[in-house]
């Protein structure tokens, strides 16, 4: 009994000086700055909304996103990607369509389309 009672007490004296040889506040706080400038942390404040999402620059113009919105409206696609469980087969189907009537339209001399 003593023998267990004298381990128990050896391990809650490392225990402690372990958990008493932490860092600072200062140290901490160094730490927390030399993350933030090497960018490994990102900053959290009213200023930065979100920190995690890098902004894109687009490839399309506002209006052919707009047409691409309203032929998607057309079509049926976007209902479907609204939906609670879209049908992906009739998804591809639909974006199948879509990528001829694409093709179709390149191969046309601009005055036909």
């Amino acid at each position: 009994m003593l023998k267990k009672l004298s381990v128990v007490a050896l391990s809650l004296i490392a225990a402690s000086a372990a958990m008493a040889q932490g860092l600072s506040r200062e140290q901490v706080q160094a730490e927390l700055q030399r993350a933030r400038a090497a960018g490994e942390i990102a900053r959290v404040d009213s200023e930065s909304y979100s920190p995690s999402v890098r902004s894109v620059a687009s490839t399309k113009t506002r209006a052919e996103v707009v047409a691409e919105l309203e032929r998607a409206r057309a079509s049926g696609e976007l209902a479907l990607l609204n939906s609670n469980n879209p049908d992906l087969g009739e998804l591809q189907a639909l974006q199948r369509a879509r990528a001829v009537s694409a093709e179709r339209l390149a191969g046309q001399p601009k005055s036909a389309q």
